[in-house]
C-alpha cells in the first residue's frame, strides 16, 4: 500500500503529437543549483553550518593530504557568496567592524586577523547558528574578542573564554588505511580512494586521520560504484575533532546525504537510498575550520542492502495510465532519485515516481496542479531517452 500526496491530473490539450507511441512520465522537484534562485530547494552543496567544499580549489601539503582553505572564495555552486554587513557587539569599545579575533598592535588598524568563525553550532545545546573557536593557539600578549551577528541579526549573548585543555586522542585504528593523496574532486586531477561497498555483516572497514585549524581541514574523498539499487550505511567513530561524513553525487557537486552532526569527540552516521549504474563519493573530513592543526585518527564502517523497488520507481514497473481523463494522488516520499532533466534547470536529487501511458496521436495537457511541494515534471519517448516535454515551474502561487 502506498500513501498519496502529489496529484496527477491529463485533459485533452497537450504539445506532443504521436502516433501509438508508448511514453514514461517521471514526476520530480525542481533544483536549480547555480541558476535562478528557488526557494526552499535545500540542494545548494555549501551551507554555513555544513562543511565547505571548494570545488577545483586545494592546499596540497607535503604529505599528500589534501587541504581546503579557509581563505578561499566561498563558491556556491556558480555563485560567490557575498559577506552582508553585520550589527557587531564588542567586548572592548570603538572597534573597527569585523566579526575576528585579532591581535593587538600599535593601532587596532595595525592589527591582522587571528580566527574567525560563523556557525560551529548548530541546532545543539548551546543553540542553533551559534560560533565557537577552539584550539586556538596564540603567543602571549593583547587580543580583541569581536561577538558580531550574521545580516541584521542582534540580540542576547553568552560569551565563554577559557584555557583549552588538549583531547587525548584514544581511538584505535580499525580497518584498511586510507590512500593518500585522496582529495576527490577537490584535485586536480582528481584523486580519490576506491572502496567496495560491504554488507550488514561484514561492512567496508577503513582508517584514516584528519585536522583542521582556522584556515585548512584535511578532507578524504572515497569512490564507489553501485551495480544494483542499495539503500547505503556509513558510520564513523571519533575521539577528537568534530567530523562529518557526506554522500555525494558522481559530478561531486551535490550532496545526497549527510551525517548527524553529533559536536566535538563523537561520530556520525547517515543513510540514503541511491540507484544503481553510477560512481558515488563517501567524503569525511572536519565539521569545521577550527583547531590547531593536530591530526586525529577515525574509523569508518560502510555498507549497503539490497533496495527492493516499488510499482513506479523505474520505466521498468512504471504505474500504467489506462484511459483519459486520468487523475491520481500519490507521493514520491520513499522512492529514489533515478531521473532528472534540464527545462531549464538540472541537478534534482529529489526521489521521481514513473507513469507509463500509451497515446494516440492528439494533443494532451498533463498538469500537477494541486501538488503539494515544488515539483518538476517531463515526458520521455519509447526509448526511454528522447525527452518530449520538460517543465518544472508552470504554477507559481
Amino acid at each position: 500500500m502506498r500513501s498519496k500526496l502529489h496529484v496527477i491530473t491529463i485533459l485533452t490539450t497537450f504539445l506532443f503529437l504521436v502516433g501509438g507511441a508508448t511514453f514514461a512520465v517521471a514526476n520530480m522537484p525542481g533544483s536549480d543549483l547555480g541558476n535562478t534562485y528557488q526557494p526552499n530547494k535545500g540542494d545548494t552543496l555549501e551551507k554555513e553550518n555544513m562543511p565547505k567544499i571548494y570545488l577545483g580549489n586545494t592546499y596540497q601539503p607535503d604529505k599528500g593530504d589534501t587541504l581546503e582553505k579557509e581563505n578561499m572564495p566561498k563558491t556556491y555552486l556558480g555563485n560567490t557568496y557575498q559577506p552582508v554587513e553585520k550589527p557587531e557587539v564588542f567586548i572592548t569599545p570603538a572597534l573597527p567592524d569585523e566579526n575576528v579575533i585579532r591581535q593587538g598592535g600599535d593601532t587596532f588598524d595595525d592589527a591582522f586577523v587571528i580566527a574567525c568563525n560563523d556557525d560551529y553550532h548548530t541546532g545543539d545545546p548551546c543553540g542553533s547558528y551559534v560560533s565557537f573557536i577552539g584550539s586556538l593557539a596564540i603567543d602571549a600578549g593583547t587580543y580583541y574578542v569581536v561577538v558580531d551577528g550574521y545580516g541584521t541579526d542582534s540580540g542576547e549573548y553568552t560569551l565563554l573564554v577559557e584555557e583549552a585543555v588538549p583531547c587525548d586522542d584514544v581511538l584505535v585504528p580499525n580497518g584498511t588505511p586510507e590512500i593518500e593523496p585522496n582529495g576527490g574532486t577537490n584535485s586536480d586531477p582528481v584523486e580519490y580512494d576506491p572502496r567496495n561497498v560491504g554488507s550488514e555483516a561484514a561492512p567496508t572497514l577503513i582508517t584514516g586521520t584528519y585536522l583542521a585549524d582556522a584556515e585548512t581541514r584535511d578532507t578524504d574523498w572515497f569512490n564507489f560504484t553501485l551495480n544494483e539499487a542499495m539503500t547505503v550505511y556509513a558510520t564513523v567513530d571519533v575521539s577528537c575533532g568534530d567530523p562529518q561524513l557526506l554522500i555525494v553525487d558522481p559530478t561531486g557537486s551535490s550532496i545526497l546525504a549527510e551525517g548527524t552532526a553529533n559536536g566535538e569527540g563523537e561520530g556520525e552516521e547517515l543513510s540514503v537510498e541511491l540507484p544503481a549504474g553510477a560512481d558515488y563519493w563517501l567524503w569525511m573530513g572536519s565539521q569545521v575550520f577550527s583547531g590547531d592543526g593536530t591530526e586525529f585518527n577515525y574509523n569508518i564502517e560502510f555498507w549497503g542492502e539490497e533496495l527492493v523497488l516499488q510499482e513506479g520507481d523505474t520505466f521498468e514497473n512504471a504505474f500504467v495510465i489506462d484511459a483519459l481523463p486520468f487523475t491520481d494522488t500519490g507521493t514520491t516520499v520513499g522512492y529514489i532519485n533515478d531521473y532528472d532533466e534540464v527545462c531549464p534547470y538540472s541537478g534534482s536529487t529529489s526521489p521521481d515516481v514513473v507513469y507509463e501511458w500509451t497515446a494516440t496521436e492528439g494533443i494532451y495537457n498533463l498538469d500537477l496542479c494541486g501538488s503539494l511541494y515544488d515539483t518538476k515534471l517531463y515526458v520521455y519517448a519509447a526509448d526511454q531517452l528522447t525527452v518530449v516535454a520538460c517543465n518544472d515551474d508552470y504554477h507559481t502561487g
